[in-house]
């Protein structure tokens, strides 16, 4: 059982390990043949140890992966509040849900998680902290406290470029519209790949995600 487990996260991990991310990054991953059939292999042995011991936090995880990347919204939320029920003391759990209520338009909650969060992590306020903590605070039009803290991540992590997105964005509704082209050249140049289209709204997305994309990610 341990080594089921042990393979489950590792395919997890191969794929791309979602609870310590955020959803821009996952963006990047998924686009090949190899990638779609090692989330395949990842949920067909996470199901085999889930049927085994339905207990195991760790099964969550990897399924919330293979839901989130099949654009089941409300499947990945429904996997994110069960792993979390399991695992009250763990950063990664407070993480997922975290993420999951941000993808579901509710950054108070998505915020108030990723805070829990940080106060569990042996890492205090690391990049992953920052970037979820700044893209929470950006959904809740905490515009300073997003550019400080997304910056601040990238600065530890230049590979989280991407997020520069959202520094653009929040300068802009400011009307610092020389600092928004900085943040977007600096995306333009620096980034892996992310694009503002990437936190679009898919079909299983929450209502209340698309009406925050419509009223605020677009006018920005």
């Amino acid at each position: 059982m341990s080594a089921m487990v042990g393979l489950t996260n590792a395919l997890s991990l191969r794929v791309g390990n979602f609870a310590d991310r955020s959803d821009s990054v996952k963006n990047q991953w998924g686009n090949s043949a190899a990638d779609e059939q090692g989330y395949e292999e990842a949920r067909n042995l996470t199901l085999k140890v889930k049927a085994r011991n339905p207990g195991n936090a760790a099964v969550f995880q990897p399924l919330w992966f293979y839901a989130s990347n099949n654009d089941d919204q409300p499947a990945a939320t429904s996997l994110a509040a069960q792993r979390l029920a399991l695992d009250l003391r763990s950063a990664s759990a407070h993480t997922l849900m975290s993420v999951a209520y941000f993808t579901d338009g509710d950054g108070a909650k998505a915020l108030k998680l990723i805070e829990e969060a940080n106060a569990l992590s042996a890492a205090r306020d690391s990049d992953n902290y920052l970037i979820n903590a700044g893209r929470d605070h950006f959904m809740l039009g905490h515009d300073q406290q997003a550019i400080q803290m997304i910056s601040q991540a990238i600065d530890i992590n230049p590979s989280l470029a991407d997020y520069w997105c959202y520094v653009a964005m929040a300068y802009a509704r400011q009307g610092q519209i020389e600092k928004a082209r900085q943040a977007r050249d600096a995306l333009i140049k620096d980034g892996l790949g992310c694009k503002f289209s990437d936190i679009e709204p898919s079909k299983s997305s929450a209502e209340t995600f698309k009406k925050w994309h419509a009223s605020q990610v677009v006018p920005a």
